[in-house]
């Protein structure tokens, strides 16, 4: 999915790039292919490309004249999966702080001509949530129009022998729920591991004993 989701954002961004402004030069088409490629190389190297669906597209691209630069703003979309609604607010958070980098703005001089390309703002969406990350004057994360940066929390882990079977199992079936809604979304390859990583952080055990301590409890229960 990475790749293709890499691929068709440049492309697409290219193409907006050649329409913004029906005059440019060929210095100006070479810098703007240039700091796409840098672009990519960026993305390919984090973690978020893979919670990002192949939607992503450009929304607009501005052309400003400051002093003797040209700048192009670019404002980007896309489409979050189901593997990022899935997250803590601190790792989603986390994951859209990637966008804090000086690999999406450049500064390019061509044949005495100066030029800037940045990547202005990109809105994600799911389901639910509009994550619109900002980056023309300061670098804000947005949650439905929202200031959005969730404070880290401390939990105090039990140990595994302080903890009752019945309070991981609520704690996983809790999610299940959630997650599932209600059982009516289901998928066992992707919900199963995914509630008992949550469980194993949670409460400092591993995924298996968790997965474990769960079908036992159901099988006492029933």
């Amino acid at each position: 999915m990475r790749w293709i989701l890499i691929v068709g954002f440049v492309c697409t961004l290219l193409t907006a790039c050649s329409t913004a402004d029906g005059n440019d030069t060929n210095e100006s088409e070479k810098v703007k292919n240039e700091f796409m490629d840098e672009v990519t190389d960026q993305l390919k190297q984090g973690d978020l490309s893979k919670y990002v669906s192949t939607e992503l597209e450009v929304e607009d691209v501005e052309s400003i004249l400051r002093g003797d630069t040209t700048h192009y703003g670019f404002k980007l979309t896309g489409k979050l999966n189901r593997e990022f609604e899935s997250l803590t607010e601190r790792e989603q958070y986390e994951l859209l702080k990637e966008f804090d980098s000086k690999a999406f703005t450049k500064t390019f001089d061509e044949d005495h001509i100066d030029y800037s390309c940045e990547v202005d703002s990109i809105a994600l969406s799911d389901s639910s949530d509009t994550f619109e990350v900002s980056r023309a004057t300061s670098f804000i994360i947005q949650k439905n129009d929202q200031y959005f940066s969730p404070t880290p929390t401390v939990t105090a882990y039990k140990t595994l022998d302080e903890v009752d079977d019945s309070e991981i199992y609520s704690y996983m079936k809790d999610q299940y729920d959630k997650l599932t809604d209600s059982g009516e979304n289901y998928d066992p390859d992707y919900h199963d591991p995914l509630v008992a990583e949550k469980a194993a952080d949670k409460f400092s055990i591993t995924a298996e004993e968790a997965a474990e301590i769960y079908v036992n409890y159901q099988i006492r229960k029933e």
